[in-house]
């Protein structure tokens, strides 16, 4: 029994120094390098002014540097300052890293390039990543920026929740963002306090890009369209990279489209008036020619829009309304 004992104890110790000399090894071991396609995703920008810079970074190192416009893209704006989409091209680059080195090469310039100071003008940052990889840190100098990586649809109904609300990005967008995101630890550098996701976040922040993809759609030119003013410009090519994507709104094929999809936004907006569903269609019906409009929301989805609209306690509070 006692060698028995002594046995068990004599393993137990091999046991735990040869643990003690795993342990020992593997710390020893430096941490795999990061690559262009760990960081492959979008990157919001959590520093700096509105407009909000947006990284798109490819697998194979491919980089479009972007500015995020808090308001729609406009056929009309298109043929006058030919920044033709809703987050104008700053620059397209190739990332390669090397150890903690973060590189930015063959920079071209886009039609937006200078609108604000981009990510990629800077050609070489020290890079670190943190929160599970989705927090990026990069310091070149004393320049530091802090990106945060987002679901594209994420961001996309994160902005139409803030257009849709009629508040100014420029006072209220990193705020809302800080309440909409609480919990999330990619976003934690713009929580300095207690924050909260309310309850009905979910549902108005679908309505809200739905909304605005049916206001984006039906603003599009067509070649059938009654207004010659609008049917000279169905030949550019508006892009709409932060409009999510339904299955009942699509680019229009033809005016009858166009004008569906406004009626159905004007259902939306009148809704969030607190008009019945009835009156609601009265506006919509004379906007679409005649016929009736349906929009697919559910009945706690217009409730959400209402509190936002009426601005609630708990609206001010996510949108720093106060």
């Amino acid at each position: 029994m006692v060698r028995s004992s002594h046995r068990v104890r004599s393993i137990a110790t091999h046991l735990a120094g040869a643990i003690g000399i795993a342990v020992w090894v593997s710390a020893a071991v430096p941490a795999a390098a990061l690559t262009p396609a760990d960081l492959a995703g979008w990157w919001l920008a959590l520093d700096g002014d509105v407009p909000a810079e947006l990284l798109v970074v490819a697998a194979d190192g491919a980089v479009e540097d972007r500015t995020i416009q808090f308001q729609p893209a406009s056929v009309a704006d298109c043929a006058k300052s030919k920044l033709c989409s809703d987050a104008p091209l700053l620059a397209r680059a190739r990332l390669t890293i090397a150890g903690d080195r973060l590189e930015f090469g063959a920079r071209e310039p886009g039609p937006g390039d200078g609108v604000l100071p981009s990510l990629t003008a800077t050609p070489s940052w020290m890079v670190a990543t943190s929160a599970g990889n989705r927090l990026m840190t990069l310091r070149a100098g004393d320049a530091t920026r802090t990106l945060a990586r987002i679901e594209p649809d994420q961001l996309r109904r994160l902005r139409a929740g803030l257009m849709t609300a009629g508040l100014p990005a420029q006072t209220h967008w990193r705020c809302f963002l800080a309440n909409a995101t609480a919990g999330d630890a990619a976003f934690a550098p713009l929580r300095t306090g207690r924050h909260a996701v309310p309850a009905f976040l979910n549902d108005y922040l679908r309505l809200a890009s739905y909304r605005s993809s049916l206001g984006a759609m039906g603003a599009l030119a067509t070649a059938d369209d009654p207004n010659a003013d609008r049917r000279k410009l169905a030949s550019l090519t508006v892009e709409t990279l932060m409009v999510e994507r339904f299955k009942d709104v699509d680019t229009p094929r033809a005016a009858a489209d166009a004008r569906r999809y406004r009626a159905q936004a004007a259902f939306i907006d009148q809704r969030a008036k607190g008009v019945s569903p009835q009156e609601a269609n009265v506006v919509a019906s004379a906007l679409n020619g005649g016929p009736p409009v349906t929009v697919a929301a559910t009945g706690a989805e217009f409730s959400a829009l209402m509190r936002v609209a009426t601005r609630d306690a708990e609206a001010k509070r996510l949108f720093c309304a106060e």
